[in-house]
């Protein structure tokens, strides 16, 4: 601590004396400077807590005084229509073949067949829609979600 004041002390009469003029000072402007000197001096220092070291950041990091700002945007519900529901739903929908029972056509799907008026269960986008399979012709079928409709081939 002595070494730091007598540092200070050094730099201040340094600058104090720097210039011509500076070097004959009255006795109560060189009583002021010391003044000053004393209350720079006397200002205690206190111990950094350890609890705050731990949650500083280090003075020798890269990005030190840089904050990532984080940007948030409004999402905005869009609002589909129902063509566009049952067009993204029928992409969904791949059946595995097509059979005719009787003179019935049938959809053949990994989990059994559908005939024309079943109803299908398809998940888009974390919600569950049912689409009606409203005709089946041996290479068409036919797709109904409310007051869409739409015919898709076979492949």
């Amino acid at each position: 601590m002595n070494r730091l004041k007598i540092f200070l002390y050094s730099v201040f009469l340094t600058v104090s004396y720097s210039s011509v003029e500076s070097a004959i000072m009255s006795p109560e402007e060189r009583l002021e400077k010391l003044e000053k000197i004393g209350e720079a001096l006397a200002t205690e220092v206190r111990p950094v807590e350890p609890d705050l070291l731990s949650v500083a950041p280090s003075p020798f990091s890269a990005n030190l005084g840089h904050k990532e700002i984080e940007v948030i945007e409004e999402v905005k519900e869009v609002v589909l229509t129902d063509d566009q529901v049952l067009e993204a739903l029928a992409d969904q929908i791949k059946p595995s073949g097509v059979f005719n029972l009787g003179g019935e056509y049938f959809l053949m799907f990994k989990d059994g067949r559908r005939g024309s008026g079943s109803q299908l269960k398809v998940s888009l986008n974390d919600s569950e829609y049912i689409v009606l399979l409203s005709d089946i012709t041996g290479v068409t079928y036919q797709l109904r979600y409310k007051t869409a409709e739409l015919q898709r081939e076979l492949n």
